[in-house]
């Protein structure tokens, strides 16, 4: 029997400057392991030309391979793209922005070496200076966990090994807007955390500006949760009582009150109110059938331009 096979996973959108510091420092650490790996770089289109300094260490090392993709499609997406070409015994998916250390990839394979088949980073201290992203993070996350019934893993930013019959089983998942972290939380095994501190970006800039982050938050929460649908019936119900309260405060005031004609402040105010929780119930409508809309039409979640795999 051969040495394991460790299949390394970086999905890259504009990193062009990041691509040799990361494989550098990715093979000073695999060098010390007795085993054989792959690297592959999933390039979501980078406008900024990322792909043709992966392509130059493609041809400098036949270990690297690569994905390019037709447009931009999304780090999720590119993920899934990327383990669906992997052909490791284990595999660890990781950002390309040198933040998820590749100093931790020793302390990985050991873990699955002792039998883990899933290693989950959980991000102790971040690597940015947002207050306001690390707070967001967690409330999500401590939300996500309340509404799910599945398990998901707090300060989980997708830094994990997964073993090749995992994989497996998340190539399975057909899914056109992947959650890929509440997947692997999904699909069950046997999961063990490692607490790790993650470091900050030397170049480039976050590609998850606040809208993305709350795309991807309401992803999540879509895709394992059916909650929202409650609270938009419970919501409604609330606003219907309060109408009801409200129209026998005005009936009352009728016919026992001493004002002959009530204001209009109020009924603009239960108007606005109302209005405003039929928005919101019919934006929750929105979100799940517009899932039910992409994943009716069965289009390829990802189209390739080029690959070496």
């Amino acid at each position: 029997m051969g040495l394991p096979l460790l299949s390394i996973i970086l999905p890259t959108f504009n990193e062009r400057q990041n691509i040799i510091p990361l494989y550098d420092d990715i093979k000073k650490h695999i060098e010390r392991l007795d085993i054989n790996y792959e690297i592959i770089f999933v390039d979501d289109n980078s406008p900024d030309r990322t792909i043709e300094e992966i392509k130059l260490l493609s041809v400098k090392d036949k270990n690297v391979k690569y994905i390019l993709m037709s447009r931009r499609f999304g780090d999720q997406i590119s993920l899934m793209a990327g383990l669906e070409h992997a052909s490791g015994d284990m595999v660890i998916v990781m950002d390309s922005d040198l933040q998820h250390p590749p100093r931790y990839i020793p302390i990985m394979v050991e873990k699955w070496e002792a039998g883990a088949e899933i290693v989950i980073m959980k991000r102790q201290e971040e690597g940015h200076s947002s207050w306001f992203k690390k707070w967001t993070e967690i409330i999500f996350y401590k939300l996500l966990q309340k509404m799910s019934k599945t398990p998901i893993f707090s300060r989980f930013s997708g830094f994990a090994l997964i073993d090749k019959k995992v994989v497996h089983k998340l190539c399975m998942f057909e899914e056109n807007e992947p959650f890929v972290r509440g997947l692997i939380g999904f699909v069950g095994y046997q999961k063990i955390e490692i607490p790790y501190r993650e470091d900050k970006r030397v170049f480039g800039s976050s590609k998850y500006n606040i809208l993305s982050l709350f795309d991807l938050a309401f992803s999540g929460i879509t895709s394992f949760s059916e909650k929202p649908l409650y609270w938009a019936l419970y919501s409604g119900v609330f606003a219907t009582a309060i109408a009801l309260v409200h129209v026998l405060y005005v009936l009352w005031e009728r016919i026992f009150g001493d004002i002959p004609e009530l204001g209009w402040a109020t009924t603009i105010i239960v108007v606005t109110f109302l209005g405003g929780i039929q928005l919101i119930s019919m934006g929750i409508l929105g979100i799940y059938l517009s899932k039910i809309f992409l994943e009716t039409k069965k289009r390829p979640r990802y189209i390739i331009a080029e690959s070496n795999t």
